[in-house]
């Protein structure tokens, strides 16, 4: 309940959310990633947000090695840069590396799967395999297996699109960071989903 979130604050629940960013436990980073997501969706919580332990604990989920705490860590940090200061902190966290090693990851995890998908609709007889089945198989997490690259790339895309607004040293990073940077967006301009496509020429737009 987004009502409960100055309690959190209050209570010291919030910093001990932060502490557990650190944890090597996939179930746990999963959880904390969610919860940060969610904390950032309240615009009035920037205040809190900007301090500089929040982000840090952001970026050190975006290199988290599990492809579901990626992409929580980037739903948070799509709405913790629609803030000038948040944005600050984000590039003195050297987050924008980690954020196109996610948008990397889930590109070639998209690529992957439409390979293995291709492969399956032209298998044949009893060795065939459901597509459908596969492709929504449940994880333990109540997340699609082909849901998290899809809409990963969505969200990084969205991500660069609120740090590179009226932020000129967000612009430079992502500029240096060319291969990474640069050409992902430049591809994902000629994506066949329209959200997506649109978040990445407006970035491009903002450099």
């Amino acid at each position: 309940d987004i009502s409960n979130h100055p309690r959190l604050v209050q209570t010291g629940a919030f910093d001990a959310l932060l502490l557990l960013s650190l944890s090597n436990d996939v179930g746990t980073c999963r959880c904390v990633a969610f919860a940060l997501h969610r904390i950032a969706l309240k615009e009035e919580n920037h205040k809190t947000l900007t301090s500089s332990a929040f982000v840090r604990a952001v970026v050190s989920l975006l290199y988290a090695d599990d492809a579901v705490t990626n992409l929580r860590a980037c739903l948070a940090t799509k709405f913790i840069c629609t803030s000038f200061g948040s944005r600050r902190h984000f590039l003195e966290a050297g987050g924008v590396v980690p954020l196109l090693k996610c948008a990397k990851r889930f590109f070639v995890m998209a690529e992957a799967e439409a390979a293995d998908e291709a492969g399956a609709a032209s298998a044949s007889g009893e060795g065939q395999v459901d597509v459908e089945e596969n492709a929504n198989a449940g994880n333990g997490i109540g997340i699609c297996r082909s849901f998290v690259p899809l809409e990963g790339i969505r969200e990084v895309c969205a991500a660069l699109r609120n740090l590179s607004t009226s932020c000129a040293e967000a612009q430079v990073e992502i500029v240096k960071q060319n291969v990474d940077g640069v050409r992902f967006l430049v591809g994902q301009c000629r994506s066949s989903d329209d959200d997506t496509a649109h978040q990445a020429c407006a970035t491009l737009a903002n450099l």
